[in-house]
């Protein structure tokens, strides 16, 4: 059976197949470049081969210099890092050509003039780096937490490029990424009507955060850190909290079961004992009802958690983003039976039944208790599933 190979596996095959010559006809300079050398280095270069890296060389040097021309006479001081990339092609290339130069083809010695960019290249790093620093420092001032993260950006290009050249730097750079972190409080507020302990709301914020903290947020359980300037308050506001009466119900059903009690003879119609083939009285077994009846005993009571969860927004103006309601349901439920009469009429889950200890009904708090479990599990799922709404 053939195999389909996908399509960009077919692609890269293809890619990888085609000639320096063809690269170059599709402007693939570099690319030419590059096949054309490792040919040359393995020796399994032809003239083509040769008089294609003569050809991609100079159209590629071309081609960065015009762009660097353009670039310099429009005089925009955003342009200086795509010049020091531009300068340092041109100077990458020149060094991947000098393995393989000079060169012979068809009698004639191929070499390139050898260019310093070094020079070009300090220049264009020290202006990107200056422009960097500045347009940096600009959105600084511009006092919004995308500007202090596109801030952060430029201060880290200054310190790749000329970092010793800016004294304040560092701090520039702690200064834009706290600004530009957005922190988010996670709290517990109790409207309802009950009274709860202080470790009830503890359980409740006992998340793992690690996969809400991220790049410029970071989530707060509770307020431990009064000096934290908040961006984003999120409030898990408990309305209502309700426990049912504790409820006994009682019913009853019996089993049934027939079971062999020993035999009778056959008789015939006159009312003597009937034979078999071999002589023997024909005997017919004889069956009794078992009966048994079970008392079952059911004790219910359930507790149940009303909330939101609320989504406010500090900055720049106080703001409810979206309120989300929730909520969390414990149940306690028991079994238990007795039994009166023949327990062999009865099935194996009556047995169970009636072997089971009956348990006392917990109190309002434990019930209470029981629902956090759940309810702090949809407040995670809750902070997770709307990540989106944090900036």
């Amino acid at each position: 059976m053939k195999k389909i190979l996908p399509f960009f596996v077919i692609s890269i095959i293809v890619f990888s197949c085609k000639s320096p010559t063809a690269l170059v006809e599709e402007g693939n300079y570099d690319k030419a470049i590059d096949r054309s050398i490792k040919k040359i280095l393995k020796g399994k270069a032809d003239d083509e081969d040769i008089q294609m890296l003569d050809q991609a060389y100079r159209l590629a040097n071309i081609q960065n210099l015009q762009r660097i021309n353009l670039l310099k006479t429009e005089g925009k001081p955003e342009s200086w890092e795509e010049i020091y990339f531009l300068y340092s092609a041109l100077d990458n290339r020149q060094s991947e050509v000098r393995k393989v130069l000079p060169l012979k083809l068809k009698g004639k010695t191929i070499d390139f003039d050898e260019t310093d960019y070094t020079m070009q290249i300090v220049e264009a790093k020290t202006n990107a780096a200056e422009y960097f620093y500045q347009n940096g420092k600009r959105l600084m001032t511009m006092n919004d937490k995308a500007s202090f993260r596109e801030a952060y950006f430029n201060f880290n290009k200054t310190l790749t490029y000329r970092g010793s050249s800016y004294p304040d730097l560092n701090q520039l750079i702690a200064d834009s990424r706290y600004f530009g972190t957005s922190r988010v409080l996670v709290d517990i507020s109790n409207n309802s009507h009950m009274d709860l302990p202080p470790d009830f709301y503890s359980n409740l914020l006992a998340i793992n955060t690690s996969e809400l903290n991220k790049d410029w947020m970071e989530y707060y359980l509770g307020r431990t850190d009064r000096n934290v300037e908040y961006d984003y308050i999120i409030t898990v506001s408990i309305q209502n909290i309700f426990v049912s009466p504790e409820r006994v119900e009682k019913s009853e059903y019996e089993r049934r079961k027939e079971v062999q009690d020993g035999y009778t003879y056959a008789l015939d119609s006159k009312g003597n004992v009937m034979k078999d083939s071999l002589g023997n009285d024909i005997k017919k077994p004889k069956y009794k009802t078992l009966r048994c009846e079970v008392m079952q005993r059911r004790l219910y009571k359930e507790a149940t958690i009303e909330a939101q969860i609320e989504y406010l927004s500090l900055f720049p103006n106080r703001r409810v983003i979206k309120l989300i309601p929730i909520g969390a349901t414990s149940v306690f439920e028991n079994f238990s039976g007795m039994s009166r009469g023949d327990r062999e009429a009865l099935l194996p889950e009556d047995i169970e039944l009636i072997n089971r200890e009956p348990l006392p009904f917990p109190d309002d708090l434990s019930m209470i208790y029981n629902c956090s479990g759940s309810l702090k599990q949809t407040i995670s799922n809750t902070l997770r599933d709307n990540r989106n709404l944090i900036y």
